[in-house]
């Protein structure tokens, strides 16, 4: 005697709209380089703001990933999602700390960036052109360095 085991499977998450999710999240980012390349001064609130439903979108589209059961560790899928969430929403309540972190990840970006370069000239892998390689790491460095201890000017 055999029994029929009836199976509900849910269908695989589209393409279609993980690219528009993906799609969104570009236009987003694109929108928020043109309003601090334009009006830099006045725009970082609101840069902020945008970096924090950025997050949170970025954690809403986890939580749609982990929804497909052929993804793979749906279940860091859907706590990654809820951190993400979290700390969106943080970041659009708590402006202050954004704008700080957001100094802190670009001064860190431009010190690594510096010591990289420079250690690149220094290897002698930059194809001739060492003079230009440590002339740009040594901005690199003194721009974190200006940023860092001289915040006011932002």
């Amino acid at each position: 005697m055999t029994q029929n085991a009836t199976t509900i499977t849910v269908t695989k998450i589209p393409a279609k709209a993980l690219w528009q999710l993906e799609l969104v999240a570009g236009l987003i980012s694109l929108i928020m380089g043109l309003i601090l390349a334009l009006h830099p001064s006045g725009s970082f609130k609101v840069v902020a703001v945008l970096i924090g439903v950025a997050v949170v979108f970025g954690g809403i589209f986890n939580f749609i990933r982990a929804l497909d059961h052929d993804e793979q560790h749906r279940v860091f899928m859907v706590v990654a999602g809820l951190v993400e969430v979290i700390v969106g929403v943080v970041m659009i309540r708590h402006l202050d700390l954004t704008k700080a972190i957001v100094g802190l990840l670009i001064g860190i970006s431009w010190i690594i960036q510096g010591i990289v370069v420079l250690l690149g000239a220094a290897a002698g892998a930059t194809r001739g052109h060492r003079g230009w390689a440590v002339v740009f790491g040594l901005i690199s460095l003194l721009r974190a360095l200006w940023w860092s201890w001289f915040p006011h000017t932002r």
